[in-house]
């Protein structure tokens, strides 16, 4: 009778398990990779490019083909994407500490929400801009760029590249192969930074050969994020939130020669670069105009190659492609150590870049520009509990990551910390995750901004917003520029004074002052 007994309970404590475990909140995996545009097999922004990982992500997830950055440069961006918060709300433009604004210190990070939640949280690389150990209950391995070469005094850019690109900086100035050694005032070899404060220090990095050197800053936050992985078997209870930063192909464009090796000179294809857009001074500020820097790098890195603009973009391509298969390899791994970890059937993961980059299209070559090749990012949602695997085109950004988190995971609690606090500005994307996008409750474009120099918020500064249909974009100074994405998808040509566009750009201009009006 006993057996019976229990033969009869045994499927109801099956399905009570089954229950659980379907009930049970996700772990959430988040990689943020900087300064990476389009150019990913999934997106086809480079018919070159090689990103296996990441492709293999990609069909294992929701690809949001029409992801955008709503600040593309790094610190604003990041402050924007982890609060939730569009910049203009905030009034966080530029590169002042979210920490010193009332309203972001007000509000809390997705970070800060998971904790409430009783997720261990955990990071490693650049996250946000400006770190807060508070914001997390583990973390290593803060932001690093290096390694540099080193003229005795400072970090400098690689002697190999030609003047005056070089004098852009020991960040942006430069590009090079791990093998091609860096030799400075009898200072050779390659350097990291140790600080910057209160007196300027480096280290030596090893570098032998591609296999006998030391490691790269972000193979070292892969060895720290697959740590995490594996101490988070002592902590089965507890579901965990890991962000994980990887800094290339953000500049310097250094990494091991066998990646740049994949990328033969003499085959790099190039963009087109006509435009009929012009170089705009459309700051009226100081800050403002570091938006012009785009324009004076393309022109310094042309002239460094005697005028050869193909063979200049070439050099630079090649770089940029070989960091993105380097940074790809690392994700690969740490993918790898999920699929074969115990979590695997219950960790989401999200793939995002902080902005994309401009390559030469247009004249530009650098990021904070409110084109789509400077703030058209992947974005990937990968949920193993539904293994869907499909494209929306429906314009999203960066801020709508933290909603849509809140939901896959069952978040409760509000962001809002004090007074100075602001509602979240994105809206979740679980609805086209489950195929039902009439239930999204977002706006039919994607909002980006970029630092006029601030004073008034919506006259100082210049925006952005892109429909699926057409991108619009409006300076403080009231220049404008309108591209026809139907046929003019690489926006090369600015139809903003035309006729025939004149209801069309009223519209989007109508759509712009609405979302700006001004917030409490």
């Amino acid at each position: 009778m006993r057996t019976i007994f229990f033969l009869l309970l045994l499927p109801i404590s099956i399905f009570c398990l089954g229950q659980q475990e379907k009930n049970k909140q996700p772990n959430v995996l988040l990689i943020v990779v900087d300064d990476l545009n389009d150019y990913v097999g999934f997106l086809g922004g480079h018919p070159q490019t090689a990103t296996p990982a990441m492709d293999k992500l990609a069909n294992e997830s929701v690809i949001f083909t029409s992801a955008f950055s709503n600040n593309p440069i790094c610190a604003p961006s990041r402050a924007s994407f982890f609060s939730g918060l569009y910049p203009h709300t905030s009034k966080n433009f530029a590169f002042k500490k979210y920490q010193n604004n009332k309203t972001l210190s007000g509000s809390k990070t997705m970070m800060e929400l998971f904790m409430e939640n009783n997720y261990r949280v955990a990071g490693t690389g650049k996250l946000m801009h400006h770190f807060d150990k508070s914001h997390y209950h583990d973390f290593k391995e803060k932001s690093d760029f290096g390694p540099f070469p080193y003229d005795g005094k400072k970090t400098i850019g690689h002697p190999s590249v030609p003047e005056p690109f070089r004098s852009v900086g020991a960040l942006d100035g430069s590009f090079a192969p791990l093998s091609d050694i860096p030799e400075v005032n009898g200072n050779k070899g390659w350097f990291d930074k140790v600080s910057n404060w209160p007196k300027f220090t480096v280290k030596p990095f090893r570098y032998n050969s591609d296999d006998d050197r030391d490691l790269m800053p972000d193979e070292v936050k892969l060895k720290e994020a697959i740590k995490f992985l594996k101490s988070f078997k002592e902590n089965k209870e507890q579901p965990f939130f890991l962000g994980v930063g990887f800094n290339r192909p953000h500049t310097p464009l250094y990494v091991p020669e066998k990646y740049f090796k994949q990328f033969p000179l003499e085959d790099i294809q190039l963009p087109d670069n006509n435009s009929n857009t012009e170089k705009l001074k459309y700051g009226t500020q100081k800050e403002g105009n570091a938006g012009q820097r785009g324009f004076e790098h393309y022109a310094k890195l042309v002239a460094s190659f005697g005028d050869d603009q193909d063979l200049a973009l070439r050099k630079y391509i090649q770089a940029y492609l070989a960091c993105i298969a380097f940074v790809d390899e690392q994700i690969g791994a740490l993918l790898n150590e999920l699929d074969n970890s115990e979590f695997a059937k219950n960790t989401i993961v999200v793939l995002v870049s902080d902005h994309a980059y401009v390559m030469g299209d247009k004249e530009y070559l650098y990021k904070n520009a409110l084109w789509d090749k400077s703030t058209r990012i992947p974005m990937l949602i990968k949920d193993p509990r539904k293994g869907n695997s499909f494209r929306v085109a429906n314009p999203v950004s960066l801020i709508d990551i933290y909603p849509t988190l809140i939901e896959m995971c069952d978040l409760k609690g509000t962001n809002i910390k004090n007074e100075f606090g602001k509602p979240l500005d994105g809206h979740s994307l679980y609805p086209f995750i489950q195929k039902k996008p009439k239930k999204f409750t977002g706006k039919p474009y994607a909002l980006s901004a970029i630092t006029g120099g601030m004073g008034d918020v919506v006259n100082r500064n210049h925006f952005s917003i892109r429909t699926q249909k057409y991108r619009y974009i409006r300076y403080a100074n009231h220049t404008e520029e309108l591209y026809d994405h139907t046929v003019d998808p690489y926006e090369k040509n600015n139809v903003a004074k035309e006729k025939k566009y004149r209801s069309i750009k009223n519209e989007l201009e109508a759509m712009l002052d609405n979302e700006l009006k001004p917030t409490n």
